[in-house]
């Protein structure tokens, strides 16, 4: 570096240093997904804990704080150290799907980064109500209720479908069967889970099991041919 004196132009030359220290080094975060089971079911907002942001520290510092902003000119990008338009409650952040921005500051160097984290919030099933199902009882005393998957959903494929005999969902019917002693009502709690997002619901019907009619074997019609036709009206 050169300095020059206004008043004697006596001229020094001397060295500084200067170190380029660079920001934390991180991979970007996978979206962070939650079912929609806040509040008002369907409603498109779900309950975040933002620290679950699946991002990896590739420096492997520990001197780091990070905080969440909802927006990119919320953050002080001339104070590194300046969080105050941050989100205040990051372990139970309401919101529906949008981008928000991790800021992750290094507190000896004071450089930090940004990453956009990508909010998603899934639907749950939306199951039709269906009431009574009635089926006859067919003598073996067991149901199979795989058949009511396709009156709950329009594309059950996507689903996996668990019926409990309990509103607790604690006693599985194995295999789909709903195994019983006499015809009657028989209340049916199902968990519906989408295979992708694995965002379940439940709901509940009722299997009405018919009694099978007896039928009494009919006495014999006997008449006699009197015209040897081999025919005869009968009532």
């Amino acid at each position: 570096i050169r300095i020059q004196s206004n008043d004697t132009q006596c001229v020094v030359l001397d060295e500084i240093g200067i170190n380029i220290l660079p920001p934390p080094n991180l991979t970007t975060p996978e979206p962070l997904e939650v079912c929609d089971y806040h509040a008002d079911i369907y409603d498109g907002i779900g309950e975040f804990n933002l620290d679950n942001a699946s991002y990896q520290n590739l420096d492997r510092i520990q001197t780091i704080v990070v905080h969440y902003f909802e927006n990119f000119n919320d953050i002080n990008h001339d104070d590194a150290l300046d969080n105050s338009r941050a989100i205040t409650n990051p372990t139970n952040y309401i919101s529906g799907s949008k981008t928000i921005y991790i800021k992750i500051t290094n507190t000896i160097t004071e450089c930090y980064t940004t990453l956009p984290l990508e909010l998603i919030v899934n639907e749950p099933p939306r199951p039709n109500h269906i009431g009574t199902v009635a089926v006859c009882d067919n003598g073996t005393n067991s149901q199979d209720l795989s058949f009511i998957e396709a009156m709950l959903l329009s594309n059950p494929m996507d689903f996996d479908f668990d019926y409990f005999a309990d509103s607790n969902f604690n006693s599985l019917l194995s295999d789909k069967v709903l195994n019983y002693a006499t015809a009657g009502d028989y209340s049916i709690y199902v968990r519906i889970t989408n295979k992708l997002t694995l965002c379940n619901i439940t709901t509940s019907f009722v299997s009405r099991i018919k009694e099978t009619p007896v039928a009494n074997a009919p006495v014999n019609l006997v008449e006699c041919d009197d015209d040897y036709d081999g025919m005869y009206s009968f009532d």
